[in-house]
């Protein structure tokens, strides 16, 4: 495809534009994975360092316990048992100074309650009791701090979880057990330090998915489970958490990023979560720079382009215009452009240009007025079709065979129009359009029938040709004429020669019949002239009535009555009898014939008298056809899936423009082969006839000065069709035990 210099130019800042903008694209790209890694480095620190708020915060809870029960164990005496005035003392400070713990509670090694004191006091004794043997309290009793599952109190809002810190006695022993109610309100407290950005907030969920610490009360208050969320799910189930699952919409129904983690030796998950504005803003805003940056890239080249494709172009916009006006059939020669360079010399040649196209198209409208008549003027009914198949000529002759004008079928299907039939068959343009020899033979020798605008039935002799342009097919030019006279004729000839043939065979058996009686019993009684004219009179009624029983095998043969009785055979002997019957008349002339065939020569499909027939034929061509001392060779054998039989000699040769139409009815080598020979012109279309209807091929070489070879096939017979063969034909008497076949 050619461009114009400004669409030159166009591309040219195009691919500019493309360069410049993929530099742009690939650095944004690079910093918007630069600036996403660093926002999940962020999130990810926020994570851990809410994760060591949240241990650190009970390992401060642990520290106490652990001091308090080292007290405890110090004072534990002898009798085992604690002094309750100190202790109280002491949880009354711890209580105040404390403020996430909301009770302590002081356990004998089997779980009685043997303490508890609270913000609003020392229990009674009468409401002690005993503690339930929870995983948690039994880790303590063996000497393991421990913390319960996260409840919830009815009069409450928040969370809490129980610490279970054994105390030990002077000799090691577990004494007793110190168990503090932590208040998670108060954990909230210690996340609330780290710094988390704007708008960004950790919570903390347990290892059931519920909520135990968040910066608003009031969704704290709700106690949710958002264990549902694929982030914490993921986290919970110990799965890789994906992107998509990262981003989410929170309960403000904010659009948010978060990273999560598990909280170390408590099975719990920290959550950070911040909104995608906030996360992402910053991308945001670089996405919108780099596509402000795009625009006015654009903006600009585009206008650069524009100016210089502008000044560059105008001349040759021009002369442009001037094509155009030459494109619509309008001959401008004056050109005025004086630009003083290239564009100038161009215009002067556009304009002597343009002359000749003038005088070329006048030249053209003379030649298409001469072709149009020409077409018109033809015999033969002519029709173009494009690649499609829609009709573009119909000349005169097609609209008197078809009745069909030419307005009623120019840009029509041909299929619409021309309806053609091989016997009842509707036969398409694109079966008859195909360029096959079996097809070509057909639509030459048997012709189609149409049917005409008025439903006529009309026999034609149908010839396509593909319109080749540049090796490729942009369409086919159809030409037929009627050839329903012609085949009536072909008929009648037929007919005739049939009936003329049939009529001179009961006088000629008569003649043969007296001829041969009078050679037997009256030979003696004449002189050798006589003899020799009886001798000619038996000859020339053989001769005559081999001429009659060609004649009715063409006959049946046009007829398509006459048949072979295909059959699995030995040609062996039939090869070795046409031999026999030739080799005297080839010993007259001192011939010499040699016969090549194989010890075992493959059964083949044949009728054999029929084949006898054809190779009698060949062979005795090359008999009549080869001079005195000359050599005929009859060669059998196996070639592929066939058996190849060959008959040369060492004649004349056969002229090569005669090797065409040797085959053809009636035709006769004229020249030197001619002389001397009494043939009819038959032979060899009846044996291309027979070997044809075997499914085999006949061919022949031939060089002038050399000899000549005539070779046919056969279709060798597969062990199936043999076995066929001698299961329909082996018969067995019932009555005896006699079996009737023929071994092949």
């Amino acid at each position: 495809m050619k461009l114009t210099i400004r669409a030159k130019l166009l591309i040219g800042f195009t691919i500019l534009l493309v360069l410049s903008s993929s530099i742009i694209a690939v650095a944004f790209l690079i910093t918007k994975q630069y600036i996403s890694s660093q926002i999940d480095v962020f999130q990810t620190d926020q994570v851990d360092k809410g994760t060591t708020a949240v241990t650190d915060f009970f390992s401060t809870v642990n520290l106490d316990n652990f001091g308090l029960a080292s007290l405890l164990g110090s004072q534990y005496d002898t009798a085992g048992t604690f002094s309750k005035s100190e202790i109280a003392l002491l949880m009354n400070y711890i209580l105040k100074s404390k403020n996430y713990l909301n009770e302590i509670t002081i356990l004998s090694p089997v779980g009685k309650e043997l303490l508890t004191y609270n913000t609003s006091g020392l229990k009674s004794e009468n409401t002690l009791n005993y503690e339930i043997q929870s995983e948690p309290f039994q880790s303590a009793v063996m000497g393991t701090s421990s913390l319960s599952k996260v409840y919830f109190i009815e009069t409450d809002t928040g969370p809490y979880v129980d610490m279970y810190s054994p105390i030990f006695g002077k000799d090691g022993a577990v004494v007793g057990i110190i168990k503090t109610q932590v208040k998670l309100t108060q954990l909230q407290q210690a996340i609330n330090i780290i710094k988390l950005g704007q708008n960004g907030s950790l919570y903390v969920v347990d290892d059931e998915g519920r909520l135990i610490s968040h910066k608003t009360d009031s969704f704290l208050a709700t106690r949710p489970n958002l264990g549902s969320r694929p982030l914490i799910h993921d986290i919970l189930q110990g799965i890789s958490v994906s992107k998509n699952n990262e981003r989410y919409i929170n309960e403000n129904d904010i659009d948010v990023v978060g990273k999560a983690g598990r909280i170390p030796g408590y099975n719990w998950v920290v959550v950070f979560e911040q909104p995608v504005e906030d996360a992402y803003g910053f991308l945001n805003f670089l996405a919108t720079m780099f596509l402000g940056t795009l625009v006015g890239s654009m903006a600009f080249l585009l206008l650069i382009s524009y100016i210089l494709s502008e000044n560059l172009t105008r001349s040759i916009r021009k002369l442009e215009q001037s094509a155009s006006l030459l494109e619509q059939g309008k001959l401008v020669t004056n050109i005025d452009i004086k630009s003083g360079d290239e564009i100038e010399t161009l215009s002067h040649s556009f304009s002597t240009m343009v002359n000749r196209l003038v005088q070329r198209e006048q030249s053209l409208q003379h030649e298409k007025q001469e072709t149009e008549t020409l077409l018109q003027s033809l015999t033969d009914g002519v029709i173009s079709v494009d690649q499609q198949g829609k009709i573009i000529t119909f000349n005169k002759a097609a609209e008197k065979v078809t009745g069909f004008s030419v307005a009623e079928v120019l840009g029509k299907n041909v299929d619409e129009i021309l309806q053609f039939y091989h016997t009842q068959e509707l036969v398409p343009f694109v079966t008859y359009s195909q360029q096959t020899d079996d097809m070509r033979k057909k639509l030459r020798d048997e012709g189609l029938h149409l049917s005409t605008k008025e439903g006529q039935k009309v026999s034609l002799s149908l010839t396509t040709s593909p319109v080749i342009f540049s090796d490729q097919k942009n369409g086919f030019i159809i030409s037929f004429h009627d050839i329903s006279k012609e085949q009536e004729l072909e008929e009648m000839k037929l007919d005739f020669v049939s009936m003329a043939a049939h009529e001179l065979r009961t006088p000629l058996t008569a003649i043969r019949g007296y001829a041969s009686l009078l050679q037997l019993q009256n030979a003696n009684q004449l002189d050798d002239a006589g003899k020799e004219l009886i001798k000619r009179l038996v000859v020339s009624g053989e001769t005559l009535g081999n001429l009659i029983e060609n004649l009715l095998s063409v006959s049946r043969i046009e007829r398509s009555m006459f048949t072979v009785d295909a059959r699995p055979v030995d040609l062996t002997t039939t090869i070795k009898n046409v031999v026999d019957n030739v080799r005297p008349q080839a010993n007259t002339k001192k011939q010499t014939v040699n016969i090549l065939v194989p010890d075992q020569l493959p059964i083949v499909n044949a009728d054999s008298f029929r084949i006898g027939q054809v190779v009698l034929n060949l062979v005795a061509n090359a008999v009549n056809y080869t001079q005195p001392g000359g050599t005929i060779t009859l060669k059998a054998e196996q070639k592929d899936n066939n058996v190849q039989i060959s008959v040369s000699d060492t004649g004349q040769g056969i002229p090569p423009d005669a090797l065409q139409k040797l085959f053809t009815k009636f035709f006769r080598v004229s020249g030197k082969l001619e002389k001397g020979s009494k043939g009819t012109g038959l032979g060899l279309y009846i044996s291309k006839s027979i070997i044809e209807m075997h499914k085999g091929k006949i061919w022949v070489e031939s060089t002038v000065g050399t000899g000549t070879t005539f070779s046919f096939t056969l279709p060798i017979a597969t062990p199936s069709e043999i076995a066929a063969f001698q299961q329909k034909h082996d018969l067995t008497a019932k009555n005896g035990h006699v079996i009737m076949g023929k071994k092949l």
